[in-house]
């Protein structure tokens, strides 16, 4: 089975993925270091937390709607909007 790996250096590795990805989009789109904010949590109440905290005038998000299982749960976004005290600006993908 190979050496044993512990869940917190699969988690390390992932987010350091995920932040770099991050981290090279916005570097793309010129997005100022004070404009970049990468969170690690549960995803509502991170975001939800995140506004109050920064008083957000407006918080873009991405909406995807997965095909039964997000008509059943329902989406990040959807939960969110609720919750936050600003604007919410939801972009869908193109198709």
């Amino acid at each position: 089975f190979g050496p044993s790996v512990s869940w917190g250096e699969v988690a390390g590795e992932l987010r350091d993925i995920a932040q770099g990805d991050f981290q090279r989009l916005a570097d793309t789109w010129k997005v100022p270091a004070s404009h970049r904010h990468f969170l690690i949590g549960p995803p509502t109440m991170t975001l939800v937390d995140f506004a109050r905290e920064k008083q957000v005038d407006v918080l873009v998000m991405g909406r995807v709607q997965r095909k039964r299982l997000g008509k059943l749960v329902g989406s990040t976004t959807e939960q969110v909007v609720h919750q936050v005290p600003c604007g919410i600006l939801a972009i869908a993908p193109e198709g």
